[in-house]
């Protein structure tokens, strides 16, 4: 593989939707879980000091913008990485998140 065959998508929370997948949400669009299965690798950043149980914490988002609907669009990234066995690098609040998922058994937070 040379460097130029590699590719870095960035994205915030209000673009993300293109990857979001997860029967029993509002994000059915298979072709989004198509573009997700493309990705080999997932990065996601976060507030260190916010701790995922905290009830301000449903505010978080992966860039730290704050808005309700983007911690659901969050949690769903990081089950999609965990069910499919996907590459993440969790950091700070991302990292403390995906142990939160792990410890109760991936269930909707």
């Amino acid at each position: 593989m040379d460097k130029d065959d590699i590719q870095i998508i960035e994205k915030t929370h209000a673009n993300l939707d293109d990857f979001l997948y997860e029967t029993d949400s509002n994000y059915t669009r298979k072709t989004a879980a198509k573009l997700f299965d493309y990705i080999d690798v997932v990065f996601i950043e976060g507030d260190v000091n916010l701790l995922p149980w905290q009830t301000h914490a449903q505010k978080v988002t992966l860039l730290l913008v704050l808005s309700p609907l983007n911690s659901v669009k969050f949690n769903i990234l990081l089950r999609m990485c965990m069910r499919s066995k996907k590459p993440l690098f969790a950091s700070a609040f991302a990292m403390q998140s995906l142990v939160y998922l792990c410890a109760s058994n991936h269930e909707k937070v």
